[in-house]
């Protein structure tokens, strides 16, 4: 994080992100066996 200076004296901070993509196969049987809770009604 960098704060940066701005008039009369505040700071304002800058904020990186990075977004990661990441492909699952949800056709397959295993993808539903790791995620039960996808189609669970009754999920938080």
């Amino acid at each position: 994080m960098k704060a940066q200076k701005l008039e009369r004296g505040a700071s304002v901070e800058k904020l990186q992100s990075e977004i990661i993509v990441d492909f699952c196969n949800t056709i397959d049987y295993s993808f539903w066996e790791e995620h039960p809770r996808v189609l669970d009604e009754e999920a938080d």
